[in-house]
């Protein structure tokens, strides 16, 4: 299942969007996501930048491989991805974040180097995004 998630400062979990419905599925502590894209939306940048007020603008989007802590939300059930098949190589962790004072888009953490995709990574409530195959 293709989803977005982002860091839910309400309620300090990661939100799960459907990327085909556009609805919240649920929230959980920690998100497996393969294939990621790490998506800034500069309007809502720009926003912050302005208002001094935070705002969903950047978040992750991908395919869901796994979740930890997982609440549904209405109801609302994911489809974790199960078929795969292998990533070609394992690659050392890379922290990314994001810090729309700094950058118009995802770093390494503590460089200026951008990130746009990743093969493998796992987003955490704490705002931790630990990646994996970094572009």
């Amino acid at each position: 299942m293709k989803v977005s998630v982002y860091r839910n400062l309400h309620n300090g979990l990661i939100s799960i969007k459907s990327a085909s419905s556009g609805l919240v599925l649920g929230h959980a502590k920690h998100v497996d996501i393969a294939w990621a894209d790490f998506v800034v939306n500069e309007a809502g940048r720009q926003r912050v930048l302005k208002e001094k007020k935070k705002n969903v603008h950047a978040y992750v989007k991908g395919l869901l491989l796994n979740t930890r802590g997982f609440k549904p939300y209405k109801g609302r059930s994911l489809q974790r991805c199960t078929a795969l098949g292998a990533i070609d190589t394992i690659h050392k962790v890379t922290v990314v974040s994001y810090n729309p004072y700094k950058a118009p888009h995802f770093v390494i953490k503590g460089t200026s180097d951008k990130v746009s995709k990743a093969s493998l990574c796992t987003v955490s409530h704490d705002g931790t995004i630990a990646g994996y195959g970094i572009e």
